[in-house]
């Protein structure tokens, strides 16, 4: 059995990160419960009012379009922040990435399709085939094949971790001098 190399974000116990997360985690819940209290305000008011159907439908349609809009951002903002702050894990023939709601199966190295350096910085982006759901929303985002990791300072020994995908990916890093 091949040892595991752990490579952790580096501000994976910053207390501030956390409260981040809870922020993002908690915000959609309470957008929803909003969102339910106006459009029940919404509906007696006008029921006190006598205000044509139409009208009532097209306003409560709004409140609720913007309810889902909010909701999509802040799912969105969970899914940047855990990619962020995800863990790689390595053995000699493959790795797993995990999160702290997500594991992957351990991929071979040919799953990472695609490195690309972030400007202004020594960390690299990764497109990797065969992550989960939020990687891909990311990765869409970005213009990456499968899911995106970011590698590099963000990571405890993150540039040893670089030199390891250099190793057994060689033919990505074609187009850098470094």
């Amino acid at each position: 059995m091949t040892p595991i190399k752990i490579y952790r974000p580096a501000n994976y116990v910053s207390l501030v990160t956390r409260i981040v997360v809870v922020v993002f985690v908690i915000a959609p819940l309470l957008v929803v419960h909003g969102m339910a209290d106006v459009i029940l305000f919404e509906a007696k008011i006008s029921a006190a009012a006598n205000r044509p159907l139409g009208e009532t439908a097209s306003s409560m349609g709004l409140l609720f379009l913007t309810g889902i809009l909010i909701c999509a951002f802040l799912i969105f903002g969970i899914a940047i922040g855990l990619t962020v702050m995800a863990q790689i894990q390595v053995r000699e023939d493959s790795f797993r990435v995990k999160t702290w709601f997500y594991q992957s199966e351990w991929l071979p190295w040919t799953a990472v399709q695609k490195v690309r350096r972030l400007p202004f910085s020594n960390n690299l982006q990764l497109g990797i085939v065969g992550l989960g759901w939020m990687f891909r929303l990311v990765a869409l985002v970005n213009w990456l094949p499968g899911g995106y990791v970011t590698v590099g300072n963000n990571l405890v020994d993150g540039e040893l971790l670089i030199k390891t995908i250099k190793q057994k990916r060689p033919d990505l890093f074609q187009n850098y001098l470094s």
